[in-house]
């Protein structure tokens, strides 16, 4: 099951799925959790899918290590999965190209997914603008009605 309250890369809250299978340890409820802790605290949710014997994911969760990324993810909650741990993820998340990111706003909505490689340098766009529709999404849902 997840850890809640790691400190894996740094970020304010993450979430960790590098444990050996249990029943409960399915994608949709480590989601689930990690989406309505997400939601209560009305910050975006980052999952990054991994599968450790690949290269290109090694590299990703460097990345995602480097100084400059933690700051940019410092407003979002991240929840890592090792699909060779958590069996039904690559399926209940239609990951179709490993290392994937898939970041949802705080209501749930998926807002935008990454898949493959990206370097440090091409992960601030994607983040930024995440933030920025999130921001705007809690703006809009803060105006009364017309």
């Amino acid at each position: 099951m997840a850890r809640v309250g790691s400190r894996l890369f740094a970020a304010r809250r993450s979430y960790s799925a590098h444990r050996a299978p249990t029943p409960e340890a399915c994608a949709a409820g480590m989601v689930g959790a990690a989406l309505a802790q997400a939601g209560r605290e009305r910050r975006p949710l980052c999952v990054l899918l991994t599968f450790d014997a690949l290269p290109s994911c090694a590299r990703q969760r460097t990345e995602l290590s480097r100084a400059s990324v933690q700051r940019r993810m410092a407003g979002i909650d991240l929840l890592v999965i090792d699909v060779t741990r958590v069996i039904d993820a690559l399926g209940h998340l239609h990951a179709s190209r490993l290392p994937e990111m898939v970041f949802y706003f705080s209501d749930g909505d998926e807002a935008l997914r990454l898949r493959g490689f990206h370097p440090a340098e091409h992960l601030d766009a994607p983040i930024d603008e995440v933030l920025r529709r999130e921001q705007a999404r809690r703006s809009a849902a803060l105006r009364p009605p017309a």
